[in-house]
């Protein structure tokens, strides 16, 4: 239930009540309570500083602190941040890369998981090896079709498991190590 209580006037008998009125107590006991808050509203709205004022205040506070803020970040950033030129070099002067990716069975994206390997806008030359433990493993299917689809870059796909630990993730990717021609390597 909402009661909303309204005073017009400085007279206790002018109460207007809006809501269920059986709930009210009798406006009698209402007429200290308006004669205060008249009196407190009163003297707020005559020359003392009001709720309304002091909330624009603080507003006006708080803008001016991000703006300083905002204005701090930019000199900072101009200051102390310098842009890296672009360096325009040959492809030759950039190290081959060799990419391995592990594979162990289908994932749902895998098609384009592996084929953004093949679609890198390195400038050098990269290389490719595809690591599978097990021959049977459906995701040789897919390495063999984006490396039909990407024929003038270099890739592989290598069978087997060498046991050099208990992670099989190693054990699965250390005879691409072996076998890459760079010396990067993205993993």
């Amino acid at each position: 239930m909402v009661v909303a209580i309204v005073h017009s006037g400085h007279d206790a008998g002018s109460l207007n009540v809006s809501g269920d009125a059986a709930m009210l107590p009798p406006p009698s006991l209402f007429k200290g309570v308006i004669d205060n808050t008249s009196s407190i509203a009163a003297s707020l709205g005559n020359g003392g500083l009001g709720i309304d004022s002091a909330a624009y205040f603080v507003l006006v506070l708080a803008s001016i602190q991000w703006l300083l803020i905002i204005i701090s970040h930019c000199v900072l950033q101009r200051r102390y941040v310098k842009p890296r030129p672009f360096v325009s070099r040959p492809s030759e002067h950039y190290p081959r890369v060799t990419i391995i990716r592990p594979m162990k069975g289908v994932d749902m994206d895998m098609c384009q998981t592996l084929e953004s390997s093949f679609q890198q806008t390195y400038p050098s030359d990269i290389e490719i090896l595809f690591a599978v433990e097990d021959p049977e493993d459906p995701a040789i299917d897919i390495a063999n079709k984006l490396i039909k689809k990407y024929p003038k870059i270099q890739a592989h796909v290598l069978i087997g498991q060498d046991n050099v630990g208990t992670n099989p993730k190693i054990n699965n990717m250390i005879k691409a190590f072996a076998r890459a021609q760079n010396d990067l390597l993205w993993i």
